[in-house]
């Protein structure tokens, strides 16, 4: 799995040698649209699609719109304009954005050790832009934030998602954004 996950940044990077981001990310929406619908139809909850309200249609489209693409379109332009490992990194702030997210919604709690956790990260992405003379570089920091807004993006999609996946199921709340 983390192979999986680290070659993305390398597949999507090569990617971007041949095509627009959105056009990366049109692909990719399609690929996995295709996946999913198959794995959802042979899932347990395969009969949830029988069940949504038209409220939920509306929701739905929400939830893709944020999740899959706002997420995508960010993350993959971002890519576009910084490293595989700067990506990579700020990437890792999709859990610190969750925890912010989950919290404001009365989901999680924060606690001194998660507080830390959050400073050390900020730290960590702040450290990451300096450069031998201690300067902040700023030749990736367009990639980097557009990288942290899909982030972000992500982030909100995971909390606001969670009471579909408990009603609709994991794989079809997924298959349906």
């Amino acid at each position: 799995m983390v192979a999986i996950w680290c070659g993305n940044f390398i597949a999507l990077k090569v990617c971007l040698r041949v095509l627009s981001p959105v056009g990366v990310t049109a692909f990719r929406v399609v690929a996995a649209a295709l996946l999913l619908f198959f794995i959802q139809r042979y899932s347990p909850d395969r009969y949830a699609f029988d069940k949504l309200g038209k409220s939920d249609y509306w929701l739905f489209l929400k939830l893709a719109f944020v999740g899959l693409l706002m997420n995508q379109v960010l993350f993959i332009s971002g890519l576009k304009f910084t490293t595989v490992a700067h990506s990579a990194l700020v990437v890792t702030f999709g859990p610190l954005f969750t925890l912010l997210f989950a919290w404001q919604r009365g989901q999680e709690r924060l606690t001194s050790t998660s507080l830390f956790g959050m400073a050390l990260s900020i730290c960590g992405i702040f450290v990451l832009n300096l450069d031998k003379n201690l300067n902040i570089q700023t030749a990736y920091l367009v990639g980097d934030l557009l990288t942290l807004g899909g982030s972000v993006a992500f982030a909100y999609y995971t909390v606001m998602s969670k009471n579909v996946a408990a009603k609709y199921g994991a794989v079809s709340a997924t298959a349906f954004t």
